[in-house]
């Protein structure tokens, strides 16, 4: 941003009333400057051969780049060896690791705004194999787009689902953690997108915070006693971060430590009756775009509802042929498609039947009559390896669904190509060729 007059003066104004002088003055000057570029590697993919950069000081994983690639053309973004996130959301991973649960339990989570994607990987990561996460998008086009993320960065315990948040409501204390990225102002997005700041106004800030107190309302019944709440957002504004919070604290819930000491200077704390609710990261002090997070516990006693439950099978034997040698317990097969997931300690028993799913587990085969055909999600789970590794120009060939000619001939039908030792997807072997079973829908255009 080159111009500070483009700033709505309402805003700075609120700024200058939140935030000491000296905070407001760097915030300013950073919404002038270009937004940072960051991904955030993969755990389960090896990180050789990413993009080399500085590492996000929260993030294990994350790295900020000096310079913004072309990212549709590096085959490795396709084989999600990364994602692109900003590196202020990255501080959910640090958050996370100082909540305490009870390790013999599988963990049930839920994040309820999910799409795009970012932080439902990072949850995902962090609950593992033992536990299983619900991720929540009720906008189609962007649940399409969250499917697609969660899809190539091989995850297999997520259940996608596209609900209201009365819709979960309908059930109380069943969720270990609920991570509720939630629908605000976007003042923090000033610099990255114009739209956010053609369409602030005080009047958005009182609509959002409707919102907010909203599915707070209807979420807090799902969350277990002892069980977490982190809330965030991408404003800067106390209406929709201090002020919920405030509300939060006289409800049930207290405040957890987030042990932020090792990079303070990249923060800015929410300091309410000298009491911290809460961290900003902000434009020209971080090294990303704004955002605020809060981590709290439940502490209300809650009771528990028992409704019929999602219902899944064991694998079949096809299945379990088909899959090998990746490991999975179960399978759920609604239509043609069959989806995998591991459910050690049936976290799955507490989640309501009544749910819609868009997916369950990882996507890994379609039933075409008596035929059990690859699904692209099989490809990208991250213990699978390409039969055949591609260079780059048959890589992008492959990705924009083209014909190949560097498979060798082999006793298989069916062959999973990659580059570089990473899964891009899936081919067949025909009589005088090979065929491409790339996705349509994520063709590459470029």
């Amino acid at each position: 941003m080159d111009d500070r007059r483009l700033i709505p003066q309402p805003f700075q104004d609120n700024l200058k009333a939140h935030f000491k002088n000296e905070v407001v003055q760097k915030v300013l000057d950073g919404l002038r400057k270009s937004s940072s570029i960051s991904i955030r590697n993969n755990p389960n993919k090896s990180e050789s051969n990413h993009l080399p950069g500085d590492a996000v000081p929260w993030c294990a994983h994350g790295v900020l780049l000096n310079e913004r690639p072309s990212f549709a053309k590096d085959p490795l973004f396709h084989a999600g060896c990364y994602y692109v996130q900003d590196s202020s959301s990255m501080i959910l991973e640090h958050v996370l690791k100082q909540l305490t649960f009870n390790e013999e339990d599988g963990l049930l989570g839920l994040d309820m705004c999910a799409a795009p994607g970012g932080k439902s990987l990072i949850t995902s990561d962090f609950i593992g194999d033992n536990g299983l996460l619900i991720s929540n998008e009720i906008d189609g086009k962007r649940n399409s787009i969250l499917r697609e993320n969660v899809l190539k960065w091989g995850a297999s315990n997520v259940l996608i689902t596209q609900l209201s948040s009365a819709k979960f409501s309908e059930t109380s204390s069943i969720f270990d953690l609920v991570v509720l990225d939630a629908p605000c102002s976007g003042e923090g997005m000033f610099r990255k997108d114009s739209f956010a700041i053609d369409q602030w106004s005080d009047s958005l800030i009182s609509q959002c915070r409707k919102t907010q107190t909203s599915l707070l309302k209807e979420l807090d019944p799902t969350i277990k006693t002892g069980g977490y709440l982190i809330y965030s957002t991408c404003t800067m504004n106390s209406c929709e971060n201090e002020d919920q919070i405030t509300s939060l604290l006289t409800s049930g819930y207290e405040l957890v430590d987030m042990k932020m000491q090792a990079f303070h200077e990249y923060l800015v704390p929410a300091i309410v009756d000298e009491k911290t609710l809460g961290y900003y990261l902000l434009p020209g002090i971080s090294t990303g775009e704004g955002l605020f997070i809060c981590a709290l516990k439940k502490v209300a006693e809650s009771t528990r509802d028992y409704l019929p439950v999602i219902e899944l099978k064991g694998l079949s034997e096809e299945i379990e042929s088909f899959t090998h040698p990746l490991s999975f317990t179960h399978q759920w097969q609604p239509d043609q498609i069959v989806f995998v997931l591991n459910d050690p300690k049936e976290v799955s028993d507490r989640i309501p039947l009544s749910w819609r799913m868009k997916s369950i587990g990882l996507p890994v085969a379609e039933q075409k009559g008596k035929l059990l055909l690859p699904y692209h999600g099989l490809a990208m789970h991250p213990d699978s390896t390409p039969n055949v590794d591609l260079n780059l120009k048959e890589a992008l060939n492959y990705l924009r669904k083209e014909r190949i000619s560097a498979v060798a001939k082999s006793s298989d039908s069916w062959q999973k190509v990659g580059h570089k030792g990473h899964c891009l997807g899936w081919v067949k072997q025909v009589p005088g060729r090979w065929n491409n079973y790339y996705p349509s829908y994520y063709r590459l255009r470029t």
